[in-house]
């Protein structure tokens, strides 16, 4: 299972896969070798085997704030934004000091169209970091919006390709 691991650290999830359904095999629930296996279908967006690995680290593990985090993104990445959204109420409930929790459910509030609860969310990002710059942009872009609608046309998907950028294993 380390080497597993240690593969998808180095983002090499062809291999990781491999060895982590190994791990598996010999212990069917170890929390590790799910948390991380789902890491490495999710780096290489395959989100609907991702999903399942996630929500059985959450089943041996009610309060793994990892897994409510990527699985939340996954769901947000497959626009399950309500469903998304519980698992990162959840992330951020038992992690309140994650800024990065309260980035991504702005992300999930602000493609909900829900733009008070988006910046809500942004505003507590930036109190917990106040460096983070994709909190500080994307509220910006709010802002910007309401004065132009028509810039929130300009912007597209950005919010859609940083989540996925989020879901790559560290």
């Amino acid at each position: 299972m380390n080497l597993g691991i240690t593969l998808v650290l180095e983002e090499k999830p062809d291999e990781a896969i491999l060895h982590l359904n190994q791990a598996l095999a010999a212990e069917p629930n170890s929390i590790l070798a799910h948390l991380y296996l789902a890491k490495a279908f999710a780096g290489q967006n395959k989100l609907d085997d991702a999903i399942p690995h996630f929500l059985k680290v959450l089943q041996l593990k009610p309060d793994e704030i990892e897994a409510h985090q990527k699985l939340g993104m996954a769901l947000y990445m497959q626009g399950k934004f309500p469903e998304a959204e519980v698992h990162l109420l959840e992330a951020a409930s038992l992690n309140p000091a994650d800024a990065t929790s309260r980035y991504e459910l702005g992300m999930n509030s602000m493609s909900q169209g829900k733009m008070a609860d988006a910046i809500a969310q942004y505003s507590e990002a930036l109190r917990l970091r106040p460096d983070y710059v994709e909190a500080l942009n994307n509220l910006a872009w709010i802002r910007a919006a309401n004065a132009d609608p028509a810039f929130a046309e300009r912007r597209g998907s950005r919010s859609t390709r940083a989540a996925r950028l989020r879901l790559d294993p560290e």
